[in-house]
Parts: C-alpha cells; structure tokens; sequence
C-alpha cells in the first residue's frame, strides 16, 4: 500500500472515531437533560465527567486528523 493510502485510511479511521465520540457526547447530554430530576447525583456528576474526557479526547483527535491532512499536502 502506498504511502498516501495509508495517510488517507489514517484519516478515514480518525474520522469514524470522531463521529461515534461526537455521538456519544450527544446521547450522554441528552440523556442528563431529560433525567436529572429522577438519576442519582452521583451517576449525574460521572456522565459530566465522562463528557468532559470525551470532549477533551475528540479536540485531540481532530488535531490528529488536522496534521495528517497537512502531511498528506507535503505529499
């Protein structure tokens, strides 16, 4: 496989991560909004947390998505 396939599948995998962690983010939100009167503080407090690592994780990604497509210009 070529150099620029690799790059390109790179990027096509960073991209699906990137989606089902946005997704997630979505659902765990939604999910809070509609039940915070009935769930247990705690587990409120977790899915905060847990959105906030999901969060931090995708800007990352996206950052790695960004530098494969500026190296795959160099190409």
């Amino acid at each position: 496989m070529a150099k620029i396939d690799r790059i390109k599948e790179t990027i096509s995998l960073a991209k699906y991560a990137l989606g089902i962690l946005l997704g997630l983010i979505f659902a765990m939100t939604g999910w809070v909004i509609s039940s915070y009167k009935s769930a247990d503080s705690i587990l409120i407090i977790v899915t905060f947390i847990l959105v906030a690592i999901f969060v931090n994780f995708s800007m990352l990604l996206l950052k790695f998505i960004l530098t494969k497509l500026e190296s795959l210009e160099e190409l």
